[in-house]
């Protein structure tokens, strides 16, 4: 996509350039209100209820995050599975488990 071509938000009337956008977003990610890959969803929230990133297409607004977040910390890392099979296999070894 061309840095300088307009991205049309949801609002009619509202076109900000795909440059403006990543501008604003690093320097958004680049503060220190945003630690890393678990700060992704704050950011979006934060950036889109800034009055002039408000009527940004939100899949736009998702990607310029992504594209920050990775030149700041780098790829995001896969998600580890939870604990839960092991939490269930430690109480029913400990016998805190009773099936019905």
């Amino acid at each position: 996509m061309n840095p300088h071509s307009a991205l049309r938000g949801d609002h009619t009337g509202f076109t900000i350039t795909a440059e403006a956008l990543a501008n604003a977003v690093a320097e958004y990610v680049g503060s220190p209100a945003v630690a890393g890959w678990a700060g992704m969803g704050a950011a979006i929230t934060a950036l889109k209820n800034t009055p002039g990133l408000r009527w940004v297409n939100p899949l736009e607004l998702k990607n310029a995050v992504e594209s920050a977040l990775t030149e700041r910390f780098g790829a995001k890392e896969a998600v580890k599975p939870k604990g839960k099979v092991r939490f269930l296999a430690t109480a029913r070894a400990r016998g805190n488990l009773s099936l019905c």
